[in-house]
Parts: structure tokens; C-alpha cells; sequence
């Protein structure tokens, strides 16, 4: 409907975009995602037609400005869940993309890659090898690449996946959970974290880590989980391998090669930096920091991750 010159939408299930650009005016070609607590995702006509994606609102309107002849769409959503969504889908021939890269004598960083407006994004997790079985790290960007994954595993390390914590609720970190339920994997995260999985449409991880601090034990191995603070997400944790002093800091943390903090779409740019000192302090000895994206480095990618933030 129309309000005061404002198009207003609730969306609580599945829109295509057809429906959604016979909403909004034919002559606009690019629009800017901008959610609520900032950032700016452009999304050109060409990518959204014939896309269907979940738009997860939590009962709150979606509106549309005008802004100078341009249109700035506001939502007060999981605007990565959103935004990832609406290609995850279009580009099959990133789906075979889920090597494993030994970084420790325990752990392997598991790669999945997803094309974006003509952009080719990487996504680290983690795959921790104990006496068990496999922990495993966030999935993949989607279940195809997640069934890759799995079976590179199978093959190289000669064991299967006994468990998977999910870092936050993001797609990058919960495309492929289906998968791992259809493999009788157990998924776990925080509460937050669930909730909000749940509210974005996706199939919902077992909240049973504790938003302070959790030690997950399997086998030989002692698996710290930990929430620093609010940075790229509210619910944002990291994990820690102690024998291995391998600190997985997810999307919380920026790989050498970053220049800004990303999407901050859903971020407490505020605190962010507080909370990587929190986890500079508590982890000071570790040897290998593995960031959501990009590189893996050193201990010097958690000053790097504060020096990139607007308050310190």
C-alpha cells in the first residue's frame, strides 16, 4: 500500500521478484539494500528477476523511499541471509568448490566459493579432526557444496562428521545445514543464533552452547566455543583449539587483505572493536587466526580487525 508517498511491504513467506518489481516502479534499474543499522548492498535488476527468496521481517515493515530518483529499500532483517539468498541458487558451478587446507595437526580449513554479481566470494570454516570423529565448523554456502564437503572428508581423513556449531546466522554458515540433518549430523550454536535462523527460514541448529562460554569434548580433543561481544553480528562466536592454538574468529575478524570491515549490515560497529580485544586478551597465544573470509594469518589479524574499526 501507499503511504505519504512511501511504498510499504510486510513480508512474512516466499516472494519472487517478479511480484516484487511489479510493486515498485519499472524504470528503476539498481536498488540499494540498506538496512536499518547501515550498510549498502546494490542489487541490479538483472540478478533479482526470477529469483525467490525469503525476506525475514520479523513483522516489521519493509519500506520503500524515494531518494532523488533513486529507490533505497530499509529493512530491518538479516540482510546477509537476504542478500546471499538471492543468488545461492544461480551459479551451479560453484557447487563442486569445498577443498580442505591443512593448517594445524588437528584442523583443515574447509573453502566454499559463491559468485555474486560477477564477484567470486570465499567462505572459511573449520574441520577439526579428533579421536571421535569430525567437529565441523559452519557448512558451506549451500547443501550442494556441503554434500562436496562431507565427502571430501570421508576421503581424506577417513572419518565421518559427528558434529557442526554453527558461528552465527549467516548464510555462509547455514546454507548446508539441510544436509547435515539428512546425514544425521547433530547442528549446534547459541540461542541467538538459532532464533535467529529460525526467523530467516532455514533449518534451525540445536541452541545448546552457552552465549558466555562452552567447551565442547570429543574424543582427544577439548573445542573452546566463545562470545567476545557484538561485532559483525550480535550473535557472532569463535572457536578455539588449544592443543593447536588455532583461533577460528569467523566474520568477526578481518583477513590481511581486507581494507574495510565488509558488510556491516547487521553489525555493532560500535562495539566491534571491544569485542576483538576481548578476544585478542583471552586467546594472546595464538599461532593461527582464521577470519570467515580470506586468508588465514597470525595473531596480528586481530589488530588488523581493530585498527578497521570506526571506534576503538
Amino acid at each position: 500500500m501507499k503511504t505519504e508517498g512511501h511504498l510499504t511491504f510486510r513480508w512474512s513467506r516466499h516472494w519472487s521478484y517478479d511480484q516484487f518489481f511489479k510493486e515498485l516502479p519499472q524504470s528503476a534499474a539498481l536498488f540499494d539494500i540498506v538496512p536499518a543499522s547501515g550498510g549498502v548492498l546494490k542489487l541490479p535488476r538483472p540478478m533479482l528477476l526470477n529469483s525467490v527468496v525469503r525476506f525475514p521481517t520479523y513483522g516489521r515493515p519493509l519500506i520503500n523511499h524515494p531518494v532523488g530518483g533513486a529507490r533505497i529499500v530499509k529493512l530491518t532483517v538479516l540482510a546477509q541471509i537476504l542478500f546471499i539468498s538471492l543468488v545461492q541458487n544461480i551459479h551451479a558451478d560453484d557447487a563442486s568448490c569445498a577443498p580442505l587446507t591443512r593448517i594445524s595437526q588437528r584442523a583443515w580449513i574447509h573453502s566454499s566459493f559463491q559468485t555474486i554479481s560477477g564477484y567470486r566470494i570465499g567462505s572459511n570454516g573449520l574441520v577439526i579432526d579428533t579421536s571421535a570423529g569430525v567437529v565441523l565448523i559452519d557448512t558451506c554456502w549451500n547443501d550442494r557444496q556441503t554434500e562436496f564437503l562431507l565427502a571430501n572428508i570421508r576421503q581424506q581423513l577417513r572419518k565421518r562428521v559427528i558434529l557442526a556449531v554453527i558461528t552465527h546466522a549467516y548464510v555462509d554458515r547455514i546454507g548446508g545445514i539441510g544436509t547435515l540433518r539428512r546425514n544425521g549430523i547433530k547442528v549446534t550454536s547459541t540461542t541467538e543464533t538459532s532464533d535467529c535462523v529460525r526467523q530467516g527460514g532455514f533449518m534451525v541448529p540445536s541452541p545448546e552452547l552457552s552465549p558466555k562460554e562452552t567447551v565442547i569434548r570429543e574424543g582427544d580433543v577439548a573445542i573452546e566455543v566463545y562470545y567476545p561481544g557484538p561485532g559483525h553480528t550480535k550473535d557472532n562466536i569463535t572457536v578455539w583449539l588449544a592443543d593447536d592454538r588455532v583461533l577460528f574468529g569467523g566474520c568477526l575478524i578481518k583477513s590481511k587483505e581486507s581494507t574495510d570491515l565488509g558488510n556491516v549490515a547487521d553489525a555493532d560497529v560500535v562495539h566491534w572493536a571491544s569485542s576483538v580485544k576481548n578476544l585478542k586478551s583471552k586467546f594472546s597465544n595464538a599461532k593461527i587466526v582464521v577470519p570467515g573470509h580470506g586468508s588465514a594469518g597470525t595473531i596480528e589479524l586481530l589488530q588488523h580487525t581493530i585498527d578497521l574499526c570506526p571506534f576503538k
